[in-house]
């Protein structure tokens, strides 16, 4: 053997870059079944192990055609590199296949050291098979590349026995030059492709286990929608006996005594309605279901809205609330109005909830923010306890609740719910406060700016006249409720106890129902295949079918819809829902909307001026200095919109919206002769002025209903209310139209 390592160097340079060049291309193709390889670490499949034999062992034969030749005969180069990574990465098959394509070659190209270059093949194949078995089969996962290079350091040195196959002279010179090299030329290569796949491996491997996180992940969330499902179905479920029976008793002749105590029972039920549907809130909003539906809608409309909705929970605690807008004549935006509200409920709610005395103000500015775009605040401000600026940190947090929110009750969800809502729609919250001095909670809204002409009109509120309704309920006690809330309003109702009985009923030849109200779990025939068969025979404008559900989720409601069913009503049902959708669904099938405006208002004058099944649970339920108090709220919060109401022109949406606060204010009240007067206002033509007949007929209905709730008041407490002493438009406007 002649010539020094420079030497070996210089004459084998582009063999020794053909060397690397193909382990790197081996690496590379190896990388493009990564996925598999990752997912081969225990029992490699049979396929995939001879296609790792194949290519490994192509490989390997490929670098004994271009070898480093050190001497005659005798070559040196990187086959044992493929051919021991080929059982650790393909498992036993596959280095069985690399060690026999690789030992074929070697046959082929023949030469003197062709019995010891066989014996190198068949070790490394041997160490390649016992690496698989001694890490893979037991440890479930690959030697590293530290351990790799000392299995290669090792085989190299057990490969040396194939120097006894050399002429005895020649042995001690070849294992002192040749195998220095061979071991130099695996640990290289061992480097090379074993670290390039095991980082490809440890990849994959972080990818797989990612999405093992991400299923488990998305499988501990879908457990979670489906028992919180669930659980809404069964807490809703009792929880509509409960609300329904006080939501009739309430109406019945009983001793204020026992009216106190329903009207307890049912606050109760309300709270725990309100924390359910929190949980629920927050539930869909953690899984990214929460809809954002934008559309136009005035603001003025919604402020209305919130303060008829809380006008009497600030007054049963003697809170002034005090609601303000300024801005733009034109106060409509393009925003989703009912997530908007959602946030404003729960700032309003909790303002009112934590002061004690004073105000609760709600202030809202619209400003023009650019063309076609303009930026709503609203301000919530209280004269409450006040936040400290630790706790002002973490109020928007899940569960999180200051030491006064936790005396006062609650979830700790409802801040973090107007966190995520506001971040869903793209608003921002903000918080000021100081112990002791109030806080005031902000929301600034960017919105694309609307018209007028945009905003979708207001519900047919026409008088409704009884229908004929179908409650499909398999429970007896939810379709006595039913019943019995339907028909103290006047309607017809049939009950059938499950699906396969309404089909049954529907699919006969007699008169149907206007509605179908529409049970979901029941047995022998669940709602949604009992909506499923009667489509098959009457389409949706013939018969509408509404859910009445205690799923609360908007997946399962969109299955409602897509069975056929026109809406849904989430249970515990509320009587005012009840009426909402009988009119919208069946009030196409009744002919008095159609009436002259005389016969509707001599329909009027059958109702009382003031319903005492409606005031008397109102008296029960305060002190008389409460009551006398809300009663001058009444007074003052009507005189004043009965006042913008002669000075509106051409804005239906804030007539409809003026009409229909009024409406729940005198309903509230009893004063069921106003109620109705302000409910048919909504049909005045826009434009027209106070004389028209409708509008006579509201501010006549109020002066005559206000003097009989004092009447009634004082003969019920003995007290006197002073109620229209004052100047009111009302007495004015009646005043002058006579």
């Amino acid at each position: 053997m002649s010539g020094g390592l420079s030497d070996i160097l210089i004459r084998s340079y582009i063999p020794f870059l053909a060397n690397i060049g193909v382990l790197a291309l081996l690496a590379w193709a190896v990388s493009i079944y990564g996925r598999e390889l990752s997912g081969n670490v225990r029992g490699a499949r049979f396929w995939f192990s001879l296609l790792i034999g194949v290519g490994f062992g192509a490989t390997a034969a490929l670098l004994m055609n271009i070898p480093i030749e050190f001497e005659p005969g005798i070559f040196g180069d990187a086959r044992a590199v493929p051919v021991l990574l080929s059982g650790i990465f393909g498992g036993p098959v596959a280095a069985l296949v690399s060690g026999a394509i690789a030992g074929g070659m070697r046959i082929l190209l023949g030469g003197g050291g062709m019995l010891s270059g066989l014996i190198y093949i068949a070790t490394f194949t041997a160490f390649s098979i016992l690496t698989f078995w001694a890490y893979n089969l037991r440890s479930n996962k690959l030697p590293g590349l530290v351990d790799m290079l000392l299995i290669a350091t090792v085989a190299t040195g057990v490969s040396s026995i194939g120097i006894l196959t050399f002429n005895p002279a020649s042995r001690l010179p070849i294992l002192l030059q040749l195998w220095p090299l061979l071991l130099a030329a695996n640990i290289f290569g061992i480097a090379l492709l074993g670290g390039m796949l095991g980082r490809e491996y440890a990849r994959r491997l972080a990818e797989q286990e990612t999405e093992r996180q991400r299923r488990r992940a998305d499988s501990a969330a879908e457990a979670k929608s489906k028992f919180l499902a669930a659980m809404s179905h069964e807490i809703r479920t009792p929880l509509n006996a409960i609300l329904g029976i006080h939501q009739i008793l309430e109406r019945a002749d009983l001793s204020r005594d026992v009216k106190e105590k329903i009207k307890t029972a049912q606050d109760s039920g309300q709270f725990l309605l309100a924390l359910i549907n929190q949980i629920l809130d927050f539930a869909k909003i953690d899984a990214g279901s929460l809809p954002v539906n934008p559309a136009p809608f005035s603001v003025q409309v919604m402020l209305n809205a919130l303060q008829s909705i809380f006008f009497y929970q600030a007054g049963a605690k003697g809170i002034e609330l005090e609601v303000s807008y300024e801005g733009a004549g034109n106060d409509v935006i393009v925003a989703d109005r009912n997530l908007v509200q959602q946030i404003l409920f729960n700032l309003i709610g909790n303002a009112i909830k934590f002061t004690q005395y004073g105000t609760v103000s709600v202030r809202a500015t619209l400003r023009e923010d650019s063309p076609g775009t303009c930026r709503l605040q609203i301000d919530v401000t209280d004269t409450g306890p006040g936040i400290s600026e630790a706790d002002q940190s973490r109020i928007f947090e899940e569960f999180e609740q200051t030491e006064t929110g936790v005396m006062g009750g609650g979830t700790g969800l409802g801040l973090a719910i107007c966190k995520r809502i506001a971040d869903t729609i793209g608003a921002s919250l903000s918080v000021n406060s100081r112990p002791g001095k109030g806080a005031t909670f902000g929301m600034v809204l960017d919105a694309p700016q609307g018209e007028l002409d945009d905003v979708s009109p207001g519900p047919d509120t026409a008088p409704m006249r009884p229908v004929a309704i179908l409650v499909v309920e398999d429970n007896m006690i939810n379709q006595e409720i039913a019943r019995t809330m339907l028909e103290q309003d006047g309607h017809i109702v049939e009950v059938a106890s499950n699906g396969r009985e309404a089909v049954d009923l529907l699919s006969g030849q007699g008169d149907l129902p206007d509605l179908v109200f529409m049970d979901i779990q029941m047995p022998e025939m669940d709602g949604v295949e009992a909506t499923k068969a009667i489509r098959r025979i009457h389409d949706a404008e013939t018969l509408p079918i509404i859910a009445l559900s205690a799923n609360a989720f908007s997946d399962q409601q969109a299955e409602y819809l897509d069975a056929g069913m026109n809406g849904a009503i989430s249970k515990p049902v509320q009587m005012e829902e009840l009426r909402t959708c009988i009119k919208r669904f069946a009030g196409k099938h009744d002919t008095g909307g159609s009436l002259p405006m005389d016969t509707e208002a001599a329909d009027n004058t059958a109702l009382p001026l003031v319903d005492r099944s409606v005031l008397d649970p109102v008296v029960a339920a305060v002190s008389p200095e409460k009551l006398e108090d809300l009663v001058r709220k009444l007074e003052t919060r009507s005189a004043a919109q009965l006042s913008r109401l002669q000075e509106i022109e051409n804005d239906p949406a804030l007539v409809g919206a003026i009409s229909h606060e009024l409406k729940g204010m005198y309903a509230n009240f009893g004063l069921a002769r106003a109620a109705k007067a302000a409910e048919m206002l909504v049909a005045v033509p826009a434009g027209n002025e106070p004389a028209h007949p409708a509008t006579d007929e509201l501010f006549r209905e109020v002066e005559l209903s206000f003097l009989e709730l004092e009447k009634q008041l004082k003969a019920g407490t003995g007290r006197s209310f002073g109620i229209a002493q004052a100047e009111s438009p009302a007495r004015s406007h009646a005043a002058d139209g006579d």
